[in-house]
C-alpha cells in the first residue's frame, strides 16, 4: 500500500505540474496571437476631433470668401472716393477753398463759411 500511495502521489504531482505547464503555455501563446483590444474611447475622441476640424475648415472657407467680398467692396469704395475727391478738386479750386473756409476755435463744427 505504501508503494501504491507513492505512485499515486508522484502521478498526482506530475499531473499538477503538467496541467500548470499546459495553462502557462496557453497563456503565452494567447498573448502572442491576440492583438491588444482597441481603446474605443480614444477612437471616439479622435473622430470627434476630426469632425470639429472639418467644421472649422468649412467655416474658414466661408470666412475667407466673405473677407474677399469685403476687400473687393472696400477697393470699389476707395476708387469711388478718389473719383469724387478729384471731381471736387475740379469744381472748387484749392486756393478759393482755403480762403473761404477756416476752422473756428471752440465750435463743434470743424469748418464754417464766412
Amino acid at each position: 500500500m505504501a508503494k501504491l500511495s507513492k505512485i499515486l502521489a508522484a502521478s498526482f504531482g506530475g499531473g499538477i505540474l503538467l496541467g500548470a505547464g499546459i495553462r502557462l503555455g496557453e497563456n503565452i501563446a494567447a498573448k502572442k496571437v491576440l492583438p491588444p483590444a482597441p481603446d474605443t474611447r480614444d477612437d471616439a475622441r479622435i473622430d470627434a476631433i476630426e469632425k470639429r476640424l472639418e467644421r472649422n475648415e468649412t467655416r474658414l472657407d466661408v470666412h475667407e470668401a466673405q473677407l474677399s467680398e469685403l476687400r473687393d467692396c472696400a477697393l470699389r469704395n476707395e476708387h469711388t472716393l478718389h473719383a469724387l475727391l478729384s471731381r471736387l478738386d475740379q469744381l472748387i479750386p484749392a486756393r478759393q477753398t482755403r480762403e473761404n473756409v477756416e476752422p473756428e476755435p471752440g465750435s463743434r463744427e470743424v469748418f464754417t463759411r464766412r
